[in-house]
């Protein structure tokens, strides 16, 4: 009992370590990467505009609830098609989409893990 005692403020201090990653690393991360996200997400898909507004407020506040709340499986689901698009009609490389498609899936995983998801 009294080496769990002595741990607490270990686990504590690493709590708090964990949720200032998220706030000050992970966030302007994923606000910025969003920024680009959108660029795709908007080009062929202009009726996602709200929902793309609501992913960049959601994102700027930073409110885990509100991010939750988010349709992001519309919205990479067009960046993605824009990915598609853009590579099928010549106007990028293989190489740039296999970038984009990896920042994309970067960008999922990073908002699991700042939403604390599996």
């Amino acid at each position: 009992m009294k080496q769990l005692l002595k741990a607490i403020p270990l686990l504590l201090l690493a709590a708090c370590a964990g949720t200032a990653a998220r706030q000050n690393l992970l966030l302007p991360a994923l606000v910025s990467t969003w920024a680009h996200i959108k660029v795709q997400v908007l080009r062929n898909t202009p009726a996602l505009e709200p929902a793309a507004d609501a992913a960049s407020q959601a994102l700027e506040v930073g409110d885990p609830t509100q991010i939750a709340a988010v349709d992001w499986a519309s919205l990479e689901m067009a960046a993605a098609d824009d990915t598609e698009k853009r590579l099928q009609a010549g106007l990028i490389g293989l190489n740039v989409a296999v970038s984009l498609r990896n920042r994309l899936a970067d960008f999922t995983s990073s908002r699991n893990l700042y939403l604390r998801k599996p």
